[in-house]
């Protein structure tokens, strides 16, 4: 597990990208600096994957969350 990647969306939109995305991940207390919460860890082999598939997420906004999950549930 490595790489240092900020990211203002919420853990589990994070974590759901990755799952979705078939790469796993572990949530972990932010070690040292407790106001930051938890962060998302990936293996080394798949962290730009991961840090692509987020910025994709983010860039395409919440609206193309919500049609995607909207899709899902329709069965395409």
């Amino acid at each position: 597990m490595t790489g240092v990647q900020t990211c203002a969306l919420p853990i589990y939109i994070i974590r759901g990208i990755l799952d979705s995305n078939g790469i796993p991940s572990l949530k972990s207390r932010a070690m040292g600096i407790p106001s930051l919460g938890f962060e998302v860890l990936v293996h080394r082999e798949r962290f730009q994957d991961a840090a692509r598939f987020i910025e994709e997420a983010r860039a395409a906004g919440p609206g193309a969350a919500l049609e995607a999950e909207r899709a899902s549930e329709e069965g395409g």
